[in-house]
């Protein structure tokens, strides 16, 4: 299997009125150093049921989670997933259960790159979330160098 490439940053993108955001360029470049020629690659989008709150991978990640997971584990899985085709700019259609569920009072969405998947956030969610998860594993990897 190839190497896994990693989603990494904080990014802010506006959703419009018809519930379409565009996904980040440098998560764009992730899909496509897989060796899709275009960026029109599906990206599997899960929404966490406990709190709406939405995480995405390529489908080279994809597979290799799917390898890990057995049974109904991973069957279950899919039901809280949409395969999510960008149009040519990079932007989404976020479906229309998840923008009612997720970012119903918003405007601005927050990427968050975590390795081998990225999350998403309404920005006022994000705002008003225990931040302290990001910093301490900040602070993890500026020990790891000494």
């Amino acid at each position: 299997m190839n190497q896994l490439k990693e989603y990494r940053g904080l990014y802010k993108a506006k959703l419009d009125s018809k519930g379409r955001v565009s996904v980040p360029s440098h998560f764009r470049s992730v899909v496509n150093s897989e060796g899709s020629k275009s960026f029109q690659e599906t990206i599997s989008f899960f929404q966490l049921p406990e709190n709406n709150q939405l995480f995405a991978t390529s489908p080279e990640n994809l597979r290799y989670a799917v390898d890990k997971l057995k049974g109904s584990e991973l069957s279950d899985s899919f039901a809280f997933a949409h395969d999510i085709i960008p149009d040519d700019g990079g932007r989404i259609l976020l479906p229309i259960e998840w923008r009612r569920a997720s970012f119903s009072q918003e405007t601005e969405l927050i990427f968050i790159g975590v390795g081998r998947k990225f999350e998403v956030w309404g920005a006022k969610a994000f705002e008003d979330s225990d931040k302290s998860r990001f910093e301490q594993a900040v602070r993890g990897v500026y020990a790891a160098l000494d």
